[in-house]
């Protein structure tokens, strides 16, 4: 994961293939090649890669989040919306429902998406990610919120900016002079 951060993706994804000879029903790594191919912007091998991994393990959530990603990146909301609605299903929790309400948002459904955001940032007892925040803003073209909520996710050292270099979610906030600055301060 650590050199697919810094975009080096094809060593990551040979190093990921060696681990899943070792162990090719681990959903951790099945997930994580999911994850890489898509972040390489990959989408049909990260789509081909996660619905072999659901057949393995139909109970793993996060193969359903990372292919409701790689179907929006390919321009398949409908299918995107029902793998995040099946990841909802199986494992209620605010980064399941946040990627609903990006998907909802990419759709074209804004009320869903802003309905849906509402309804998990306004639970005051459960951790919800910035990161997971700006990701539905950036989706509903609100841009300012999106990079406020990213500079919480600074502030808090959160994990999930490590992959702001790669992350496909974040392409509509590269071109603002803000993104740049971001990285930079991230060392990225």
């Amino acid at each position: 994961m650590y050199r697919a951060q810094f975009g080096d993706f094809n060593r990551a994804i040979s190093e990921l293939h060696l681990a899943q000879e070792h162990d090719p029903l681990s959903g951790e790594i099945n997930a994580y090649l999911g994850a890489v191919l898509y972040w390489s912007r990959r989408y049909d091998d990260s789509i081909n890669q996660l619905r072999q991994a659901i057949t393995f393990d139909p109970t793993f959530v996060p193969d359903y989040v990372i292919l409701c990603w790689a179907l929006d990146a390919k321009g398949d909301t409908k299918a995107a919306l029902d793998s995040c609605k099946q990841a909802l299903e199986r494992q209620a929790n605010p980064w399941t429902a946040l990627a609903l309400a990006r998907a909802q948002a990419l759709a074209g459904d804004h009320a869903a998406a802003a309905a849906t955001m509402a309804s998990v940032v306004g639970r005051s007892e459960q951790f919800v990610s910035g990161y997971d925040r700006a990701v539905v803003y950036a989706a509903l073209d609100r841009t300012d919120d999106a990079f406020a909520a990213l500079e919480e996710c600074y502030e808090s050292r959160a994990e999930w900016m490590s992959y702001l270099k790669v992350d496909p979610q974040m392409d509509t906030l590269r071109r603002d002079p803000r993104y740049t600055t971001l990285l930079k301060r991230i060392n990225l």
